[in-house]
């Protein structure tokens, strides 16, 4: 099954922040489309991905890596 936008730990972040992904592609540089891959499970990304997430949003990096990630 791939997750919905709501079922990744970035997602949900985001979405309770009231963040668009538009605002989050244009902080990292990268098309919308992306970041909205990533979101919903059809894209992975880097760990430096992850990283430069993490330092824009002020949130440690475990708290948005997808769940198989944070565990390994």
């Amino acid at each position: 099954m791939v997750p919905t936008r709501e079922d990744t730990p970035l997602a949900r972040l985001l979405n309770r922040r009231g963040i668009r992904h538009t605002w989050l592609a244009e902080q990292l540089g990268v098309s919308k489309w992306i970041v909205h891959r990533v979101l919903t499970g059809k894209q992975s990304a880097t760990d430096a991905w992850y990283e430069r997430v993490a330092d824009i949003l002020g949130v440690p990096v475990d708290q948005i890596r997808p769940e198989e990630k944070a565990a390994a």
